[in-house]
């Protein structure tokens, strides 16, 4: 009897402590957030370890500015709010994604996490943005970041996990709920489009900029040419480009002055009677 206490003992020594071992790693994992855990596309659910909790719970996604009529501005910065609430909860964790509608890649950049908040990148290329660290709050918490809006027009799906945690050192007594939201781009408004044919291939890149800027076009016909930098209300910020140019495929490296503030604009160009605008963001 002596003999097998001290054969099945080690054993049952080394199992507890592995057993601890993962069990601290796994939670100090899940603390910090897990990646690809949104129920996007192709991907799981928090719920998939968290469960037993009572389920009222309740997440939302918020932006400023807001998402008037579930439509985006091409290029405008929001600042994303997810926020996470569930009664009688005292922590919360929560993950998101913000995914081109098409294809399911990234759409627009991420950035500027807020407290609580990091961002990562999942083994599919896909942009995270998760809890650093659980958010304690009686009954709801709020998780923040920036996000620039894609300026190819392509509509978007943002993809959000709240999870509502009781903080027992495990995965049980924990509800998860998901959300999603398609968002799509308006036409656009308050500054004309394109009239005629003989400007066209209107680029503008990179967008969002900081101070230089390249404008690419082309003319079917001799024309004078304006570039211009105007407030979303119509006013002329700036005049970046006033030449006769003659029929061709041109590109300009134009410089964005200092004194032009970080916010929305509409880079307009404009070839006699006939215009074309982009939203630009500037950031500086």
């Amino acid at each position: 009897m002596k003999k097998l206490y001290f054969v099945v003992a080690p054993f049952i020594v080394l199992f507890c402590i592995c057993t601890a071992f993962v069990s601290l790693k796994f939670h100090d994992k899940s603390s910090n957030g897990i990646l690809s855990q949104t129920g996007s596309p192709g991907e799981g659910l928090c719920s998939g370890c968290h469960g037993g909790g009572p389920s009222a719970t309740t997440i939302s996604i918020n932006a400023t500015p807001s998402f008037s009529n579930n439509e985006f501005i091409q290029g405008q910065l929001y600042t994303i709010t997810v926020t996470v609430a569930g009664s009688g909860y005292p922590k919360f964790g929560f993950g998101c994604e913000i995914l081109s509608a098409s294809t399911n890649t990234n759409a627009g950049l991420m950035q500027n996490p807020g407290s609580g908040v990091k961002l990562l990148t999942g083994g599919n290329g896909r942009r995270n943005a998760i809890q650093s660290t659980p958010k304690i709050g009686t009954g709801t918490a709020d998780f923040t970041f920036d996000w620039i809006a894609p300026s190819d027009g392509i509509g978007v799906r943002i993809f959000a996990i709240g999870n509502c945690v009781n903080g027992n050192g495990n995965t049980s007594g924990d509800f998860a709920r998901t959300i999603s939201l398609t968002l799509s781009t308006p036409t656009i408004t308050g500054v004309e489009q394109q009239k005629g044919l003989s400007l066209r291939n209107f680029q503008v890149f990179p967008n969002p900029v900081q101070d230089k800027i390249n404008v690419s076009y082309g003319l079917s016909d001799p024309k004078h040419v304006k570039i211009q930098l105007s407030s979303v209300t119509g006013q002329i910020v700036a005049e970046l480009l006033n030449e006769k140019q003659e029929n061709g495929m041109y590109t300009k490296n134009l410089n964005v002055p200092s004194d032009v503030a970080s916010g929305v604009y509409f880079l307009k160009i404009l070839a006699d009677n006939e215009n074309v605008a982009q939203r630009l963001v500037v950031i500086k």
